[in-house]
């Protein structure tokens, strides 16, 4: 595939001196009349609109941009996109930026196969950089020399050079493993992400700090990679060497549906024979082939605490650096019981559910619980009997400590 800088040949731009030309007017006349508030005479302006309409002119934003100062370029540097959720939170961060007027150019990873880098970004007239992560020492003091504003997330980071953002993993997992121990699970096995990942490394750290506080010892792990494919040959390989583990902590969603895929393939019974956890509370948790307990890493909250840390920087580009941890807060819901579906139901509007991934900077770390679909999408079977949870009002949270998994088809318990 080729770029705008090789030898094609390519139409000329149209510049703003060319419909001067055209029109008989100066070159700021133009400017003016592409400008709100812009003085020109109505019928001068009339005819650059005109030409402007002919030839294909249209103002150059950047360039109009750089001129007050601010080019609304935002570098957003997202790594590897390897599951449904990192997809859901970059297109749902970039859709936040251009509620700004904001711009965002993604970074997909190192330079292979012609992707660009870091480095590259830095070319471009930049307001603001977002970095899934950290942030190297050098690329701190270049982004600091070049008056690009800098946010970290996904990482909690000490002595941090930039603003940062990021869920507390360590205490999400805390939760489901409490879940686990008063379900009276105790062989458990973990499916970490991909080494170097800090998120699966604080994730297994509140696996671990809650197994010591209960004597007990964490019986195998593997790496999941974060994949479905990863999760199913890491769920099969545990099992495989252990037989007796009772509960797969997985680091994310789809290494937990990945996990999921095999035990239903040995026709094994989950939660009765086995437990499996995921974390994110990511769409595809909420299918009803994949009935999976999860924590929810708070879409919503973190973008919201990102813009908002970005625009203060804008401000006061001098201001103390932040850090903002979205805290978790479980939504717990009653014991499952049989119930119909067709009873409650019909015209149930997905958003009632907490599974929607919308929130604010309060929003924290959620355990979900219910989410309602319609009975006609079901097939004929699923739409007799099956397992729901009541979600309780949020007032009666604490009289209800355990923790069921949700799906759209309603609440099966896979802990």
């Amino acid at each position: 595939m080729t770029s705008p800088t090789d030898n094609a040949v390519r139409p000329r731009r149209v510049t703003a001196q060319m419909v001067a030309d055209l029109a008989g007017v100066s070159r700021s006349a133009v400017s003016r009349a592409f400008t709100e508030g812009g003085y020109v005479d109505a019928k001068k302006r009339n005819r650059i609109f005109a030409v402007a309409a002919e030839v294909g002119y249209q103002p150059n934003a950047l360039a109009a941009g750089l001129q007050g100062g601010w080019s609304h370029l935002v570098a957003v540097v997202v790594g590897a996109i390897r599951n449904p959720h990192d997809n859901e939170f970059f297109m749902r961060l970039c859709d936040a930026l251009n509620q700004q007027g904001l711009w965002p150019l993604l970074i997909t990873g190192e330079k292979e196969g012609g992707r660009p880098t870091v480095e590259d970004v830095l070319r471009f007239p930049l307001d603001a950089i977002a970095v899934r992560g950290s942030m190297s020492d050098a690329l701190v003091q270049r982004c600091r020399k070049l008056g690009i504003q800098m946010i970290c997330y996904g990482r909690s980071l000490k002595n941090a050079e930039a603003d940062t953002v990021c869920c507390q993993n360590t205490a999400g997992m805390q939760m489901i493993v409490e879940a686990l121990l008063a379900r009276d699970r105790r062989r458990f096995a973990f499916i970490a992400g991909p080494a170097g990942f800090h998120s699966s490394d604080d994730r297994r750290t509140g696996l671990v700090d809650v197994l010591d506080a209960a004597a007990l010892e964490l019986a195998a792990e593997m790496n999941g990679h974060f994949t479905v494919e990863g999760g199913f040959e890491a769920a099969k390989q545990l099992i495989q060497t252990d037989g007796t583990i009772d509960a797969i902590v997985c680091a994310n969603d789809a290494s937990a549906i990945g996990a999921l895929g095999h035990i239903q393939a040995l026709g094994m019974s989950v939660p009765d024979d086995i437990s499996v956890t995921g974390f994110d509370d990511t769409e595809l948790a909420g299918w009803p082939m994949f009935p999976l307990t999860t924590v929810r890493n708070p879409i919503g909250s973190t973008i919201d605490a990102i813009v908002t840390l970005m625009q203060k920087r804008f401000a006061d580009s001098n201001k103390t650096n932040e850090k903002i941890h979205i805290p978790p807060r479980c939504n717990c819901v009653k014991r499952t019981r049989r119930r119909k579906l067709s009873s409650f139901a019909k015209n149930q509007d997905d958003s009632c559910a907490e599974g929607n991934g919308r929130g604010n900077l309060n929003d924290g770390l959620k355990i979900i619980g219910l989410r309602r679909c319609h009975s006609k999408a079901l097939p004929s079977p699923l739409r007799t009997a099956v397992e729901w949870s009541e979600l309780r009002p949020e007032a009666e949270l604490d009289q209800w400590p355990e923790v069921s998994s949700r799906s759209k088809l309603g609440a099966y318990r896979s802990v």
